[in-house]
Order: structure tokens, then C-alpha cells, then sequence
């Protein structure tokens, strides 16, 4: 008890006269300067941030050409460390694992250029100490056990060419307008391997311009722990034996005659390798079933007969660069619809949202304002599941490892079928950041008699010298019904801290 009092006392001591950043370093924080500047005008208004990365070194628009001369450098050395008093507490942390106590995480790589070819390797190391918690029969697991892994990381080799790269990765992305949040891809999970085709730019054409991505990759499951899609439970030890193959797409479109609207599409097909790359579907339909079959059941021959699921979001974002004003849109569907009258009539079931507004207000003296968000997520089933149950988002037969890779949801950062509110406030000077957050997240709440919902209030501050950034998170977690179980109430202390040096 001494030395947990101890451990609490220094986290507050340290992270109270820090200032930090959002957590997965590189990436995030990268586009949150550049999202506020595009709103103040000042940044590139062709970019829908709606396809992201965590992969870090990347060349600004103007320095990419066809062929540059050869050149390596070494990539930031990075460490994050989390902390959780009570419960596991997860958000945005790529491989970091949802689990009690301390865990923490090395990174750092090199990249090389040479004329078309691109290549970093940005291995993370993760260890976690992964203490025993509260658990019961409807939430958690524990063996007991520390983890320990080796991940490929922000790690990519691509050619480049134009506007245009393919190749092949393990980086993080994400798909989809959220700031906080989205439906198909975020940085929740660890990158897995997959191998790509898309733009590296907005591609201009007569009627706009465009930004996407074609891709085919591989996801894993852990038999020996918990899996986020089952409320941290135990994974079944087949889970680990049946391998899976995705193959997603994204693209987002700006319109020439509707300056700042972004609209866009997001799908994602997964399939156990034995109906896919083994089966007698021709090449085209096992690698690009994405674009290779249709959006309506009735017209997939056979599909009922294949283990395979999908998940797909429409979305959109118009930004206002003259009033600091965006707000965007994802709906997505966890199930195909049968044709389209289903699509019309039946507009709610298997259906999740995101909406979300963003506000900047400059301030007096260069490169200061006040970013605002507030973003709203719902993917619990909606009344339609009285009539039609859709299962839970992220959960659907035959796939019942669920959208997951590494036992970590790939999409949303709340987990299973949770609905969430989140209002934000950073003051912003320069590259420095000071902000302020509260966020409920109502758990998996139909067909429960008792509701468990989480309330945070937190500060996410970041701090710039030389050199270094030095940031994370100090969230307080009150939950209320934790596991859903009457009077049962507990604080939480969610707390990171990041620091990167420029080598």
C-alpha cells in the first residue's frame, strides 16, 4: 500500500509541473498544429485530414519530387509511459495493451531516402507490468502475467513517385474527419502489417481533388489474453490458430466548386485466410474484395457461405477558414444491407455515428489561439434492434474475433459499443499547447439494467525546447456501475507522460 501511495504521490508531483502533449508522439501531435493552422488559413487547405498517420519524418508537400539524392537520418528517440491506479484505461495509445499499473514504451529508427525508394524502421519495444484488477464474470482478465513485445512499429518501405506511393508497413492510421475519435481506424491498436497503393498528396483533377488509399494486410489474435471486443474477457484459444486478412479502402473527395467540403467513404473487408488467399476466388476478388464486391448483399453470389464481414463509414467535413470553423460527420454500418431498399428503410440498424465541431479563436502576437472541440460518438444499437438485432459494432458472425488486431479494437477509441460526449480546450502558443478536457463514456449500455459509465476530467498540456517535446496526459476517472454492477463505484487515475528528442 506504501509503495502504491508512493507511486501515486511522484506521477502527481512530476506531471504537475509538466507541461505534455496527446499521446502516440509523433503523429498526433503533428496533426493537430497542422489542422489548427488550416482553420486559421495558414495551412495547406487541400488536405481533408481524414487519411493520417503516425509514421514520423514525413517531407512537407513542397519538398516532395520525383528523385532526390540519397539520404539517412536518424528518427526521434521516443518514450511514453502509462499509469492506471485501478483499472485498465485505454485511449489512442497504439501498442500499449489496456491493463492496470505502470507500462511504457521505447521507439526510435532510422530512414533512408534514395531516388523512388523510401524506407524507416521504427521498432517499439512494450513492457507492462499488467498487475491483477477487479474483474467478474461479464468484464476482465487476468493471468497475472507481464507483457513484454517487440513491434515492427512506425516501420515502412515505399516508392514514390508524383503524387502517388505503394509499398508496404506496419505504421498506424487513421481513417475518417474525428479529432478524437472514428469508426474504422484509429490509433487504438498496434499497426499490423499490410501492404498499400495511394496518394501522397491531394491529387488535382478538373472536378477536384482527391486523397486515398488501397490496401491488403494481415491481423493477429493473442489466445492467451483478453480481447477489447469482449469487454477484456478471456480470448477463446482458437482465436490465436485462425489467421485473418483485411483489405480496406478509403477515400476522401474535395469538390472544385465547394471550397472546405471534404466528403468521403471508408470500407473495410476481413476475412479468415482459408476462404481468401486459399480459396478458388479469383486473384482480384481474394486480395480486393473491398473493391471487388459489391455494397449489397443480394448481388454477392454465395456471400452468406463465406466467412468474411465488413465494415464501411460515409463521411464528411466542411471547413470554414474565414470564421476558424469546422464540423464533420461519419456513419458507418457494421453489416452489409441486403439491397437498397434496406439502405432507405432501414437507415439505423448495425449503424454507428460520430459528429463533432471545431473552433479556433486567434489571440493577440504570432502563432497563438484557442482551439475548442467537442465531439459526440454513439455505437450502441438504436431502438431497431427490438425489431432487428445487429449485435454489438466491432462484433458479427462468423468473424467473432471481431474487428480487432493484437486483441485491440482497430476503430474506436472507446471501445465496445460505447456512446461518448468529449468537449476539449488547448491554448495554444506555437508548438507549445495547455489543455483541458472532460469526456463520459456510457459502456455498452443496451439491454443492461444497470448503466456503467466512466466521467473524465483531465489536461493534456505540451512543452517544446530545442530539441525536445516533453508531454502526455493526467486524466481522473470517476466510474459509476463499474462492470456494470450496482453501488459499484471507482476512481481511476489515467496518467502518461511522453518525451521525444530530436536526434
Amino acid at each position: 500500500m506504501l509503495n502504491k501511495k508512493l507511486t501515486l504521490l511522484s506521477l502527481f508531483s512530476l506531471l504537475a509541473h509538466l507541461l505534455f502533449s496527446q499521446t502516440l508522439e509523433g503523429g498526433m501531435m503533428r496533426d493537430l498544429q497542422l489542422r489548427d493552422l488550416q482553420l486559421l488559413g495558414k495551412g495547406r487547405s487541400g488536405r481533408s485530414f481524414a487519411l493520417r498517420s503516425v509514421a514520423l519524418g514525413e517531407l512537407p508537400d513542397s519538398a516532395v519530387s520525383s528523385f532526390r539524392k540519397p539520404s539517412i537520418s536518424l528518427l526521434p528517440l521516443s518514450w511514453l509511459s502509462q499509469f492506471n491506479s485501478q483499472l485498465p484505461f485505454s485511449e489512442n495509445d497504439g501498442s500499449l495493451i489496456a491493463a492496470k499499473g505502470l507500462q511504457t514504451r521505447l521507439s526510435g529508427g532510422v530512414q533512408v531516402r534514395a531516388g523512388f525508394v523510401e524506407m524507416q524502421l521504427a521498432p517499439e519495444l512494450v513492457w507492462a507490468a499488467n498487475p491483477a484488477y477487479s474483474t467478474t464474470a461479464q468484464y476482465g482478465f487476468n493471468n497475472g502475467k507481464s507483457f513484454q513485445r517487440i513491434y515492427p512499429g512506425q516501420s515502412t518501405l515505399q516508392l514514390v513517385a508524383g503524387g502517388f506511393r505503394g509499398g508496404i508497413s506496419t505504421a498506424n492510421q487513421w481513417w475518417g474527419p474525428g479529432v478524437r475519435n472514428s469508426l474504422l481506424m484509429t490509433y487504438q491498436a498496434p499497426g499490423f502489417t499490410h501492404f498499400f497503393l495511394g496518394s501522397r498528396r491531394p491529387l488535382k483533377t478538373p472536378i477536384g481533388s482527391i486523397e486515398w488509399k488501397l490496401m491488403g494486410g494481415w491481423l493477429r489474435t493473442d489466445g492467451d489474453r483478453s480481447m477489447e471486443n469482449r469487454n477484456l474477457r478471456a480470448a477463446d484459444a482458437i482465436f490465436g490458430q485462425r489467421k485473418r486478412y483485411l483489405s480496406g479502402l478509403t477515400i476522401s473527395y474535395q469538390p472544385k466548386w465547394i471550397p472546405g467540403l471534404f466528403v468521403g467513404f471508408n470500407r473495410v473487408i476481413q476475412t479468415f485466410n482459408k476462404d481468401s488467399l486459399t480459396s478458388t476466388l479469383g486473384a482480384f476478388e481474394r486480395y480486393f474484395p473491398v473493391i471487388a464486391l459489391a455494397a449489397q448483399k443480394k448481388n454477392v453470389l454465395n456471400e452468406d457461405l463465406v466467412d468474411r464481414d465488413q465494415v464501411a463509414s460515409f463521411f464528411l467535413r466542411w471547413l470554414f477558414p474565414k470564421q476558424h470553423f469546422e464540423f464533420y460527420i461519419e456513419y458507418g454500418y457494421n453489416d452489409y444491407k441486403l439491397n437498397t431498399r434496406d439502405y432507405l428503410l432501414g437507415t439505423s440498424h448495425s449503424a454507428a455515428h460520430i459528429f463533432g465541431v471545431k473552433k479556433v479563436i486567434p489571440q493577440h502576437g504570432d502563432n497563438r489561439w484557442i482551439d475548442i472541440t467537442l465531439e459526440l460518438t454513439k455505437m450502441s444499437q438504436t431502438p431497431d434492434q427490438m425489431v432487428r438485432d445487429a449485435g454489438n459494432w466491432y462484433e458479427h458472425n462468423p468473424i467473432i474475433e471481431g474487428y480487432t488486431h493484437d486483441n485491440q479494437i482497430m476503430g474506436s477509441i472507446y471501445g465496445f459499443g460505447a456512446d461518448a460526449v468529449f468537449a476539449g480546450v488547448n491554448l495554444v502558443r506555437g508548438a507549445k499547447r495547455l489543455g483541458f478536457f472532460i469526456e463520459q463514456i456510457n459502456r455498452d449500455p443496451v439491454n443492461r439494467t444497470q448503466k456503467w459509465v466512466d466521467l473524465g476530467f483531465g489536461f493534456t498540456p505540451q512543452w517544446v525546447k530545442d530539441k525536445w517535446i516533453l508531454g502526455g496526459k493526467m486524466e481522473l476517472v470517476r466510474t459509476k456501475g463499474f462492470a456494470w454492477q450496482t453501488g459499484k463505484n471507482v476512481m481511476n487515475l489515467h496518467a502518461q507522460i511522453a518525451l521525444q528528442y530530436k536526434l
